[in-house]
């Protein structure tokens, strides 16, 4: 589960730091890519997770793949 919450962090902070002037391709693959890691990670968390969860919460950015 680490791995993929520090996966995760890492294309959400990429995410995270674009901007409008920003390529809308590379835009695309930096989300495409975060939401990949969010639904994996939905789908393999149990409760065992929760701790790790809470502290990947406290250290993600609020972009669309966070949802």
């Amino acid at each position: 589960m680490q791995s993929l919450l520090d996966g995760y962090g890492l294309w959400n902070q990429k995410e995270a730091g674009l901007t409008e002037s920003s390529d809308t391709r590379v835009a695309l693959v930096y989300e495409e890519k975060a939401v990949a890691f969010a639904k994996t990670i939905l789908r393999v968390s149990t409760e065992q997770n929760l701790r790790a969860l809470k502290e990947a919460f406290s250290q993600i950015a609020l972009t669309s793949s966070a949802q």
